[in-house]
């Protein structure tokens, strides 16, 4: 998991120095983070120095969330179960807002015009949310192929779709979309067992089809006996500014 970790650790401080080259963030600010999942942007920015509220709607994720912030030294007050899509602006979830800083890294928590003009109403200056626009996953695509399971090739193209999507939503909300595209890519060393069983999660499998993974699996190993779960991604931070309307 090694490179998996370097990966992410590089992909997070390329966003960190984007937020503060754009003085989106600085020592004493309010950040919201829709959909914050298992924490790690949360943490990147308590650790510098922002007051950060995190709300998803898995507990089992705002479990590892609480879980980070405590092993870091930050409290866990400002972890919030809750649906975005349904709590109301006046929540006392949002005690904090306006914020200075909104965000939505990689969550389905924003993903239409009314959620995007309700993260805007939550944010007194910037937002952000981040996709990813661009997936390929060589080994993986070898290894269902060689294990018979179907896989569409569609997904790239969904991705694109959603990126539309969400851009068109911010300039339909009257605000100026701005576009980066970064690059993000890792390599995690797994068992065969286990990117058989992670596989098998992820496209909902059968167990006659996780034993064909697990074999063919079993054939694609290096001499220790790892599998080579390499993704190539490309990631799309989209931005805007309250002060900024899409025709100013």
């Amino acid at each position: 998991m090694d490179s998996y970790i370097r990966g992410q650790s590089d992909y997070l401080t390329r966003y960190l120095d984007f937020l503060k080259s754009n003085d989106m963030i600085s020592p004493g600010c309010s950040v919201l983070d829709i959909g914050s999942g298992s924490g790690k942007h949360g943490l990147l920015l308590s650790q510098n120095e922002c007051n950060v509220t995190q709300i998803d709607f898995s507990e089992a994720m705002l479990e590892k969330a609480r879980s980070l912030m405590e092993q870091n030294g930050y409290g866990t007050e400002e972890i919030h179960l809750c649906d975005f899509n349904t709590v109301a602006l006046d929540d006392p979830v949002f005690s904090g807002a306006p914020f200075d800083l909104v965000i939505s890294n990689m969550s389905p928590a924003v993903h239409d015009i009314v959620t995007i003009n309700k993260m805007g109403a939550l944010s007194n200056s910037w937002c952000l949310i981040s996709r990813f626009s661009k997936w390929s996953q060589p080994p993986r695509t070898d290894l269902l192929g060689r294990a018979g399971v179907p896989v569409s090739s569609s997904f790239s193209e969904r991705l694109a779709k959603d990126c539309a999507d969400m851009i068109q939503g911010v300039s339909r909300s009257g605000f100026l979309p701005m576009i980066k595209y970064v690059d993000y890519e890792w390599e995690d060393l797994r068992t065969p067992e286990n990117i058989a069983d992670y596989l098998t999660g992820y496209y909902e499998l059968s167990t006659e089809q996780r034993n064909s993974l697990l074999v063919s699996a079993e054939s694609m190993v290096d001499e220790n006996g790892y599998f080579h779960d390499s993704v190539t991604a490309q990631v799309l931070w989209l931005y805007w500014h309250k002060a900024i309307p899409e025709n100013g």
